[in-house]
């Protein structure tokens, strides 16, 4: 509660303490959701942390978390993010890929973090290599046709964007 806490005040002054406290516990800690939410909490503290470097390094060795569930490096990718490690937030990513069975969400952000690098063909084969034509969902194919959008590629767009209008003509991003 302290640690998080400490990453929802609106003042910076009690991230280091909040920082701190949360190190310290974690490995104390028996409780799997609670180690869960402090590692989260922690990935969120260390964007607002004064020293950049350290908290990219300390992000890192959060991402050796053991646990099976997304959420945790998920908030880790995003902190790496915000801190301009785009590569980074990849790896962590594709660590809990390696280490648990496939997850979408994961997915996409893997496909979201290549495409930001200007790495289009790579975002697209990731997707279309994970999710085989027959288990493409709407987001699947919303993601498909803005891979190729951002890529400049609008005539390899529009098809997806259409698929997905055909199923959900509200569908805001398509």
């Amino acid at each position: 509660a302290a640690v998080d806490i400490g990453r929802v005040c609106p003042s910076d002054i009690w991230v280091n303490e909040a920082i701190s406290l949360g190190e310290r516990i974690r490995f104390e800690l028996k409780n799997q959701q609670i180690v869960r939410q402090v590692a989260i909490a922690l990935a969120r503290l260390y964007v607002r942390s004064d020293d950049s470097e350290n908290a990219l390094r300390r992000l890192a060795e959060l991402a050796h978390l053991n646990d099976d569930h997304p959420a945790p490096f998920s908030a880790i990718a995003r902190s790496q993010l915000m801190l301009g490690a785009s590569q980074a937030a990849y790896e962590t990513l594709e660590r809990f890929i390696q280490n648990n069975k496939r997850h979408n969400g994961i997915l996409y952000d893997m496909a979201g973090i290549l495409a930001a690098q200007d790495k289009v063909p790579q975002a697209l084969a990731l997707i279309q290599d994970n999710f085989p034509e027959a288990s493409q969902t709407i987001a699947t194919h919303a993601i498909i046709g803005h891979l190729y959008a951002w890529s400049g590629q609008t005539e390899q767009a529009i098809p997806w964007l259409k698929k997905v209008l055909h199923k959900a003509p509200d569908h805001g991003s398509a």
